[in-house]
């Protein structure tokens, strides 16, 4: 059985290139970019965001990042490289986010993800999230959907 490895490493990192590159491509696909929310590179470095990686045998696969706000946490970025999907990266990846969360002192989790993100729809009930109407600072807008999980 192959091994996911979920850890820190900082997202300027010339390995994560491609992935970041697959990340933000399917962000946009079939949306107004005025509606995407993904977050670039350099954003993702910042002192309030907790960047993670996950490998799978070496291999990068995934990635995501939770950004820390007062007394609560947003999830950002959250990509599987479509080839590993359903081997449990996207579950390893927000065990990790909750578990740093949790370390932090934060008591509810946020996130925002697009109406045609099908897989992610159903994903992050799976995991206890639950929908909720928009929170700040997203505008108004058809395409976004926003989930809350109390830690």
């Amino acid at each position: 059985m192959s091994a996911i490895s979920v850890g820190f490493e900082h997202p300027t990192n010339p390995d994560l290139t491609a992935m970041h590159d697959a990340r933000i491509a399917f962000s946009f696909e079939g949306y107004d970019p005025a509606d995407c929310f993904t977050p670039p590179i350099s954003a993702l470095a910042n002192p309030d965001m907790r960047f993670r990686v996950a490998r799978l045998d070496g291999a990068v696969v995934g990635m995501a990042a939770l950004r820390m706000d007062d007394g609560w946490g947003e999830v950002k970025a959250v990509f599987v490289d479509p080839a590993t999907r359903g081997k449990g990266v996207a579950r390893a990846l927000m065990d990790n986010l909750e578990t740093t969360a949790r370390e932090e002192g934060l008591s509810t989790l946020r996130l925002e993800t697009g109406n045609l993100h099908k897989d992610a729809l159903q994903f992050y009930p799976r995991l206890g999230w639950i929908e909720i109407p928009r929170f700040d600072p997203y505008p108004v807008n058809e395409t976004s959907i926003f989930f809350e999980k109390v830690l």
